[in-house]
């Protein structure tokens, strides 16, 4: 596997434990403000990750 494949891939598993810490976040996160904030973070994630994932690939 080539650096590049490898990075790709790694930015890929990095992207979705990010999202899965989000989700994690927002379970225990009582104040609105917050959650619109870290709402707001996993989605530019998700929203970076489709395009990634969509062009190609990550890096």
């Amino acid at each position: 596997m080539s650096t590049n494949v490898t990075d790709r891939a790694m930015d890929e598993t990095i992207a979705r434990l990010n999202i899965d810490h989000y989700r994690q976040l927002l379970d225990n996160e009582p104040d609105e403000i917050r959650r619109k904030a870290i709402l707001r973070r996993m989605d530019e994630e998700q929203s970076k990750l489709e395009r990634k994932l969509r062009s190609g690939g990550i890096g």
